[in-house]
């Protein structure tokens, strides 16, 4: 493969050679005649251009019908092949990804197999979870088809739950199954239909907002902050009206959108914070919704609310919380609620357990804009860094004197720093913080392919060759695992920017340590910290069938090289990740014909000469 990329990169410089030496002509003139030779009368443009016009409309035509049945091929092959999975749930997503680019082709029989697979989910075989999983892969893959089709189905699989009454428990942890699909549905739909992602978890949101509904709605910011801030302010007003065993919880989820932090947040949320009106109505919203649960008394809420003591409690701990939130807003937005709010959140944190009342008081010192207390350093670090003060955090970390707290904190501060520098666009310092952010080189070179997207963004190929070879030269030796493959992948798409062989290379670097990992076949014992379960669990190489990672790289290889790239994607002996990867380079070829089809002379209309 390699002496055929060779040859095909030598035609290439000899293309540019011949074109080097010929005289180049700007569009509208003629190629001057030869030296010596008389000169005939200059035909008119329309017709001398007809026969290129022409040929070019040919080809152009003739690629994209190429690049068309091709991609229709390895789609049939790919239903077919997936067809015989014994895995249920991976090849309902493999199919419902394939009826997605079917349509394109053919929506009727995409149509048909769409109701195939959802008429299949109600059957035996599938663990409830399997079976939201495999509603939520084929109603994400039909919306964008046939939205009527897909709110059908969705409405039907939700006609029993929808009219249940719910616990306050369920409500709030978002553990029914209507407010659970709703909510992973509207997160996987936010990119390419924000619009319909903002209905869905308007629905949500109407019942409670819950952990998986936060998601969404940070998702969604990523691709439409407006919409997203309209979801967030109908959330306040409806948040009033409902129990407060159910607002006060929300509330104290919404502080993490309203007031993000830079440690944890997305770059979207650093670039593009919310604004100070939407920041207003939230301490307004807090306010009357703590005063209202103030008014209410334990007894009543038994007798008339039906509340168990457990929803007191519950109740409870999120009045302490959203009290201390509150009090800290108070100076900037409501100054004259101040003496009372500190009162009241002085009372009601006293009654918090030690470890809620920790995370409280981190909570509150984020949001209140004074300076954290430089003497509890545990509190203070992530209060800088929250806030995006590198120079405190750093300052404040080293002066710690347990060595590994230390060396733990000044990690966090480059990782911070890393992400605010990426956000800012500033690379050499971004390089910098990544270097001293981790010392696992799978991990940096994963820092250094989002170094290298920026990079491209701008069109800094140079800096991209710089971050690519020394992530390069990390990976040789680094261990592997699952992390190692991403890092392969992310670096194979932001290489194809400017080279096709690196990014071949990449790819052909994560295929065969993909073939080298072994299918975690659910009998091997779950031990080791969190970080080490969460390596060990992407180890597992189908999960790269739900990565993005996998996607972006055969998609980014297939643009340019879509012979190889299909070649890999068979090459791959994981079955599931090989029809994943070869679905990624169907949907290519098939956006390919379309752009050529597009772009043909034939497609676009012709003015006409001047006179005529």
């Amino acid at each position: 493969m390699q002496q055929q990329q060779q040859r095909g990169l030598s035609r290439f410089f000899l293309t540019i050679l011949l074109l080097a030496i010929t005289p180049q002509v700007m569009p509208g003139q003629e190629a001057p005649p030869p030296k010596g030779t008389a000169t005939s009368p200059r035909p008119a443009p329309a017709v001398a251009a007809a026969p290129s016009a022409a040929k070019d409309n040919a080809k152009a035509t003739a690629q994209a019908l190429a690049a068309r049945r091709e991609a229709i091929l390895e789609l049939e092959s790919v239903i077919d092949e997936s067809g015989k999975l014994t895995e249920r749930l991976i090849a309902v997503k493999i199919r419902a990804r394939a009826a997605h680019l079917l349509w394109l082709h053919d929506a009727n029989r995409a149509r048909a197999l769409f109701r195939e697979l959802w008429n299949a989910t109600s059957g035996q075989g599938y663990t409830e979870n399997e079976r939201e999983d495999a509603r939520t892969e084929i109603l994400k893959n039909l919306f964008a088809r046939d939205s009527v089709l897909a709110t059908k189905f969705l409405e039907e699989s939700s006609g029993k739950e929808a009219g249940a009454e719910l616990t306050l428990r369920a409500q709030v942890t978002g553990s029914d199954p209507t407010l659970r699909r709703l909510s992973r549905l509207s997160q996987e739909l936010a990119e390419h239909d924000p619009a319909t992602a903002a209905r869905m978890l308007e629905r949500v949101i109407s019942v409670s907002v819950t952990p998986g509904a936060l998601g969404a709605l940070a998702r969604l910011r990523e691709h439409s902050p407006t919409l997203a801030d309209y979801v967030v302010g109908g959330a306040l007003e409806t948040l009033k009206m409902r129990p407060t065993a159910v607002s006060l919880p929300g509330l104290h989820l919404l502080s993490d959108y309203v007031f993000p932090s830079s440690y944890g947040a997305e770059l979207s949320a650093l670039t593009h914070p919310p604004d100070e009106a939407l920041r207003q109505r939230y301490f307004s919203a807090a306010y009357e919704v703590l005063r209202k649960s103030l008014q209410e008394t334990e007894a009543s809420l038994i007798k008339d609310a039906k509340y168990s003591e457990k929803d007191l409690r519950f109740r409870s701990l999120y009045q302490g919380q959203i009290a201390l939130i509150i009090a800290a807003l108070a100076p900037r937005y409501g100054s004259d609620l101040t003496k009372e709010l500190t009162s009241v959140a002085g009372t009601l944190s006293a009654e918090l357990p030690p470890n809620v009342a920790r995370m409280a008081e981190y909570t509150s010192a984020r949001i209140s804009g004074n300076e954290p207390d430089a003497g509890k350093p545990e509190l203070a670090i992530p209060v800088a860094l929250a806030r995006g003060d590198i120079d405190a955090a750093r300052r404040l970390a080293g002066s710690l004197k347990d060595a590994e707290m230390k060396d733990a904190f000044m990690s966090a501060v480059s990782r911070t720093e890393f992400k605010i520098q990426l956000a800012k666009g500033q690379l050499s310092e971004a390089l910098l913080a990544a270097r001293a952010a981790t010392s696992d080189p799978n991990a940096r070179a994963v820092y250094y392919a989002q170094l290298a997207r920026v990079a491209n963004q701008k069109g800094d190929s140079e800096f991209t060759r710089m971050v690519l070879t020394e992530a390069r030269t990390l990976l040789a030796n680094s261990n592997p695992d699952g992390l190692r493959v991403r890092a392969l992948l992310l670096l194979a798409t932001e290489a194809n920017a400017y080279s096709t062989v690196e990014a071949v290379e990449f790819l052909q670097s994560a295929i065969a340590l993909v073939n080298s990992l072994k299918v975690d076949s659910g009998e091997a014992e779950k031990s080791g910290t969190p970080a080490q379960m969460a390596l060990a669990s992407i180890s597992d190489p189908r999960t790269l069938l739900d990565s993005t990672e996998l996607q972006l790289a055969f998609a980014a290889v297939t643009r340019t090289d879509s012979e190889s790239a299909l070649l890999m994607a068979r090459a791959v002996r994981v079955k599931p990740v090989s029809l994943g990867a070869r679905l990624a380079v169907a949907e290519q070829l098939l956006m390919k014909s379309e752009k050529k089809a597009e772009a043909s002379p034939k497609s676009r209309r012709t003015p006409p000469a001047r006179g005529q």
